[in-house]
C-alpha cells in the first residue's frame, strides 16, 4: 500500500509549489485563468469576459476578475491550502480537477 510519509510532506509541497511549473508567471496566468474561465461557466456567464490587468512597474499586481460564484471564508482555507482538494471533481464542464492549480501563485 503507498502512502505519504508525514515526515516528508514539506518535501512534496515543495516539489509541487516549486519544482511542477518550468514557466511559473505563464502557469500562474494559465491556472488562475482557467479557474476564472470555469466560474463563469458554473453560473452561466459565458459571453462574460474575464478582466485580466498585468503588473507593470508602477503596480505589480496581477489581477483577475472574474465573475462566479466565489468561494466562502472557509473554503479558501480548505481548497486553497490543502494540496488535492478541488470543488470541481467529478465534472466534464470544468478545466481544473486535479487540485493543484489553485496553488500555483505560491510558485
Amino acid at each position: 500500500s503507498f502512502g505519504i510519509s508525514f515526515e516528508d510532506e514539506a518535501h512534496l509541497m515543495g516539489i509541487l509549489r516549486a519544482g511542477l511549473y518550468s514557466d511559473k508567471p505563464l502557469a500562474l496566468l494559465r491556472e488562475y485563468g482557467a479557474n476564472a474561465w470555469d466560474a463563469h461557466r458554473s453560473v452561466g456567464k459565458h459571453d462574460v469576459p474575464i478582466l485580466v490587468t498585468l503588473p507593470t512597474y508602477d503596480d505589480a499586481t496581477l489581477r483577475i476578475r472574474d465573475y462566479g460564484p466565489g468561494l466562502s471564508h472557509e473554503a479558501v482555507f480548505t481548497v486553497y491550502t490543502q494540496y488535492g482538494r478541488s470543488t470541481k471533481r467529478g465534472s466534464n464542464e470544468v478545466v481544473g480537477q486535479v487540485g493543484i492549480g489553485t496553488k500555483s501563485g505560491f510558485c
